[in-house]
């Protein structure tokens, strides 16, 4: 058996995973951080492999995005993760605590 689906909203669970603060939007006369509220992803799952997830930018965070994924399919099991992670410039305890989420 293989889905597919988006995720829909991505919420944010790490307080590590933040938007870099030059990420803006003008709503109106202001400018404002960007929240992205539109940041979605593609989640599968593949039979005996566990979940793929296919990110775009992830600006919510990857890790996010992946618990996200988990909490809506309710499947632990993550396979392969796809996308852009927006890593540069990211400091390395951040890089250390992303590379952990498809590990046991």
């Amino acid at each position: 058996m293989f889905w597919s689906f988006f995720t829909g909203k991505v919420e944010r669970v790490t307080e590590y995973e933040k938007i870099p603060p030059a990420f803006v939007a003008k709503i109106g006369d202001q400018v404002v951080q960007e929240e992205f509220p539109g940041e979605q992803a593609i989640v599968m799952k593949a039979k005996g492999k566990g979940l793929v997830v296919l990110s775009g930018c992830a600006h919510k965070g990857i890790v996010n995005t992946v618990k996200h994924a988990q909490r809506m399919t309710g499947t632990d099991k993550v396979h392969a993760i796809i996308g852009g992670f927006h890593l540069t410039g990211a400091k390395p305890e951040v890089i250390q605590k992303q590379s952990q989420i498809s590990r046991p």
